[in-house]
């Protein structure tokens, strides 16, 4: 049986909407991974965390792993927001990892379908001294909206962290 993960994170804001977040896990990179990268526990993980229409890839070709995924999520919007934008969203992932050596690393696109909006990522999962790893991801989003686009985009920023904080958490359950 793999043990319980300690959970702390760090967040970090680099200059305004570029935000940096490492999380810790007890477990070793491999175990991590192989949840993070396998389509039926990323469905899984959208079915309970309450989100719709999930379609959900993996490919994996040789060191290198495609994970495609889209969702439906629903989000509470501000006042601003909620005049201009439906509080459901579906949203098209794409995440490349590559293998190096020990250290799993990558990048994110995400869109929101028919909303001028783009979120991307660099992420790294490398094993730490202690036998566990550090997973560590840099994001950054963009809203092409005359007036009210920094104001979408620390919207998203601020969802992108507690929704990342959710999935961190399910995984740490299904981890053990």
């Amino acid at each position: 049986m793999v043990a319980a993960s300690r959970l702390y994170c760090r967040i970090t804001f680099l200059q305004e909407l570029p935000m940096a977040i490492t999380h810790h896990f007890i477990q070793d990179a491999d175990d991590v991974f192989a949840l993070m990268t396998s389509a039926d526990a990323l469905t899984q993980r959208c079915q309970d965390l309450g989100e719709k229409n999930i379609q959900c890839s993996v490919e994996e070709n040789g060191r290198k792993t495609l994970v495609n995924l889209s969702r439906t999520v629903k989000r509470d919007l501000p006042k601003v927001l909620a005049a201009m934008f439906s509080a459901e969203n579906t949203i098209r992932m794409k995440e490349q990892w590559e293998t190096i050596g020990s250290t799993y690393m990558g990048s994110y696109s995400a869109e929101v379908v028919g909303q001028p909006v783009a979120l991307s990522a660099k992420f790294k999962l490398k094993p730490s001294a202690d036998g566990g790893c550090d997973y560590t991801i840099d994001y950054q989003c963009k809203a092409s909206i005359p007036l009210v686009g920094k104001k979408v985009e620390e919207f998203i920023i601020s969802q992108t962290a507690g929704g990342l904080g959710q999935e961190i958490n399910w995984l740490k359950k299904k981890l053990g």
